[in-house]
């Protein structure tokens, strides 16, 4: 598997650390995102040079009016992608990456409910993560009943989060592969249940690194070529 480092770049916020937001994939290739949080605007063309100078090429672009951003984006399997209507990804950029994702797999929008205000920065996949085949862990607080509804008719198990560790972003889990999947420390019983689906789980110490800048283990990383 290989890895690329995007490394520094100026003019950037903190909130670049979480590398999955400025960047998004389809089956035929890398699309640049277009940020609606507006001290993330730099990232995506920084991303963008850091990759092709490094012989990664991206393929797409999401243009105005357009928003869109990699946390809202959740491949569920091969053939179903949701992307999340938010703050930070509009309708215009959803139909723009549905348009880029053609007839490889169907692409649902899932509406994300604006109960914290504008200001809440969490994103679709920090709602829910996928683990393993048809296996995902959901946050139900933010889902729809359609939604979870939708899901199980097609056959995948969901793992709700323990509502008493909703604020610590337990539902954002990284698979590793091979049933290990990754998450922050600080959530017991949601690791339990996880592991109780037959999963490795390996947590680590994140108060400054996520929880100060609400961005999980999925947030930090890129994905750039599903396997």
């Amino acid at each position: 598997m290989k890895s690329v480092s995007l490394g520094r770049a100026p003019g950037l916020s903190l909130d670049s650390i979480y590398a999955k937001d400025a960047l998004a994939i389809v089956p035929r290739g890398i699309v640049q995102c277009r940020m609606g949080k507006s001290n993330r605007s730099r990232e995506p063309a920084a991303n963008r040079q850091a990759l092709e100078r490094q012989g990664v090429k991206v393929a797409f672009e999401i243009v105005a009016p357009g928003t869109l951003e990699g946390g809202d984006i959740v491949w569920l399997d091969d053939s179903l992608v949701a992307v999340g209507l938010s703050y930070r990804t509009n309708a215009s950029g959803a139909e723009q990456y549905r348009s880029l994702v053609g007839a490889d797999a169907e692409c649902v929008f899932v509406q994300i409910p604006g109960v914290e205000g504008p200001d809440c920065i969490w994103h679709l996949s920090s709602m829910i993560s996928v683990i393993g085949e048809k296996i995902c862990v959901v946050d139900e607080r933010y889902l729809s009943i359609h939604f979870l509804t939708e899901l199980k008719r097609r056959g995948f198990r969901l793992i709700s989060i323990d509502k008493t560790e909703c604020g610590l972003l337990a539902c954002n889990v990284f698979s590793l592969g091979d049933d290990v999947v990754c998450m922050i420390a600080g959530s017991p019983i949601t690791a339990w249940n996880i592991r109780r689906a037959g999963f490795m789980v390996e947590t680590f110490a994140a108060d400054n690194l996520c929880l100060a800048g609400d961005g999980g283990p999925t947030c930090l990383v890129r994905t750039m070529r599903r396997v």
